[in-house]
C-alpha cells in the first residue's frame, strides 16, 4: 500500500488469476511473485505493467503441437479458447507428455493442458453432460502465450510455414490449380481465425499474408486490390524474371457443394475477363495466369486459365 499499488489488483487478477487448487481459487504464485519483485525494483511501482512470466518458464512446446493439429474442427475449438470461450472435454487420465503428438485425441491433449496449467476448469459453465468438463484459458498471461505462438507458427519465421508458402507460390506460377487448392486447404486446416462464417476479406488477408512471405524471399512483386482494366483485382503476382503474371480472384461459398464451388470459380474467372484485369499485363508478360479461388470454411477450390502471348 505504501508503494501505491493498492489499485493494481484488477490488473494482477486479469493477468494471473484463474487457477484452482484443492477447490480453492488462486492466482499463479510464480507470476505474482515475479511481478511484485520487478514492480518494487522500479522507481514507480504503481506504474509498472503486468508482463508475461509464464512464457519464460517453459518452451511452450505443447501450444505449438496443439496448433499444428490436422483436424479443422479441433483448430476451431482451439481458436474459440483463445477468443475467451469455453470448451467441453472428456477428461482422460494417465496421460504423459511424451505420448502427445499432433494426432493425439483432442480430449487427451486438452486434459494434459489442463493438468499443466495452460487451461483451467470453468466453474461458471454448466456441462451438457455429467462426463464432460468445461475448460478455458485461465488468464491474459496464458492467452498471450497462445497468441505469440500463433504469430510465430503462421509467419515467415516458421520454416514449415515458409516452405508451404513457397510451394503455393510455385504451384500458382506453374498453373497447377489442383496443387494450389490442396496446399491452401492444408494450410487452412491448421490456420487459426478462419471459421465457416469467415468473410471473403478474411481469406483475402490470409492468402495475401501467405504469398507475401514467399514473394518477399523470391523477389516477386505482389499487389492487393490494385486497379486493373475496368476494376480492381484481388491479388496480382508479378514475376518479371520469368515473364509470368498471376491474377487471383476470390469468392466465398455458402454451400457445401463442390459443384457450386466450381461454378463460383468459373464466375471469378469470368469476372477477370469481363473486367479486363489482364489487359495491361498481356503487353508486359508472356504468360498471364488467371485463378478463380473459392473458399468454404477450411476448404477451397481453384480453377486456372492462362493467356500466352504469341511470338
Amino acid at each position: 500500500k505504501d508503494c501505491g499499488m493498492e489499485n493494481r489488483l484488477p490488473d494482477v487478477i486479469s493477468w494471473y488469476d484463474g487457477y484452482s487448487f484443492a477447490g480453492k481459487e488462486m492466482l499463479c504464485p510464480w507470476s505474482v511473485l515475479n511481478f511484485l519483485c520487478d514492480a518494487l525494483r522500479t522507481a514507480d511501482p504503481a506504474a509498472f505493467q503486468p508482463r508475461n512470466y509464464w512464457a519464460n518458464s517453459s518452451g511452450n512446446d505443447i501450444i505449438e503441437i496443439c496448433m499444428k493439429r490436422p483436424d479443422s474442427g479441433d483448430s476451431q475449438r482451439i481458436q474459440h479458447l483463445i477468443d475467451g470461450g469455453t470448451e467441453e472435454i472428456e477428461l482422460c487420465e494417465f496421460t504423459s507428455y511424451p505420448e502427445i503428438t499432433a494426432d493425439t485425441d483432442f480430449n487427451i491433449f486438452v486434459t494434459l493442458m489442463l493438468h499443466t496449467g495452460y487451461l483451467t476448469q470453468d466453474r461458471n459453465a454448466v456441462p451438457s453432460a455429467s462426463d464432460f468438463t468445461p475448460v478455458k484459458i485461465p488468464n491474459q498471461e496464458v492467452t498471450e502465450c497462445f497468441r505469440n505462438k500463433a504469430k510465430y507458427l503462421f509467419s515467415g519465421s516458421n520454416p514449415e510455414w515458409k516452405r508451404k508458402s513457397r510451394d503455393l507460390l510455385k504451384a500458382l506460377l506453374e498453373g497447377d490449380a489442383r496443387r494450389t487448392s490442396g496446399i491452401i486447404r492444408d494450410m487452412l486446416l491448421t490456420f487459426l481465425s478462419v471459421r465457416d462464417t469467415a468473410y471473403e476479406s478474411v481469406y483475402h488477408a490470409f492468402l495475401l499474408g501467405v504469398l507475401g512471405i514467399a514473394a518477399k524471399t523470391s523477389g516477386l512483386e505482389i499487389k492487393s486490390n490494385s486497379e486493373c482494366g475496368d476494376g480492381f483485382s484481388d491479388i496480382v503476382l508479378l514475376d518479371d524474371g520469368r515473364g509470368i503474371a498471376v491474377i487471383i480472384e476470390f469468392k466465398k461459398s455458402s454451400s457445401r457443394s463442390r459443384d457450386e464451388w466450381r461454378r463460383l470459380c468459373e464466375t471469378a474467372i469470368a469476372q477477370i475477363d469481363s473486367q479486363s484485369y489482364d489487359f495491361d499485363l498481356r503487353n508486359d508478360y508472356d504468360i498471364v495466369r488467371k485463378y478463380g479461388i473459392v473458399f468454404y470454411g477450411k476448404n477451397c477450390e481453384a480453377v486456372h486459365r492462362e493467356y500466352r502471348r504469341e511470338e
